[in-house]
């Protein structure tokens, strides 16, 4: 399961998404110091300056959206791995219900041939007498 996000166009979405995931850091730090900012030139009732007030709330927009694309792609991602996984999932309980069967052949088809050996008084498998 584990290896599944590791396929090619899942790990590319996965590094699209990364990369992604870093710049809304960057977004997210930069509010902060605009925040900073605004705090220092607050006029003397305490709001900040319109110019500030407009950058943040522009900032934080931005990072609002982003972040919401990111969501989207993720659920995307997780989405199309599930799918992956399930088809993984399916093909490998074929693959273990026909190597079943096979096997319930074979058993069967051994002790044929062992009680066979035995009806025609055969007694051992021994090249050498």
């Amino acid at each position: 399961m584990d290896r599944l996000p590791q396929q090619e166009p899942h790990k590319a979405d996965l590094k699209k998404n990364l990369d992604q995931l870093q710049g809304e850091q960057v977004a997210f730090r930069h509010i902060g110091e605009l925040t900073a900012r605004a705090v220092v030139n607050e006029s003397a009732d305490g709001s900040p300056s319109t110019e500030d007030a407009k950058a943040i709330t522009s900032a934080t927009f931005q990072l609002s959206t982003g972040i919401s694309d990111l969501y989207r792609r993720v659920d995307n991602l997780t989405s199309a791995t599930l799918a992956d996984a399930q088809a993984a999932r399916t093909h490998q309980e074929r693959l273990y219900r026909i190597a079943t069967w096979v096997s319930y052949c074979l058993y069967a088809l051994g002790w044929g041939f062992g009680l066979i050996g035995k009806l025609y008084g055969i007694d051992s498998m021994d090249v050498s007498e």
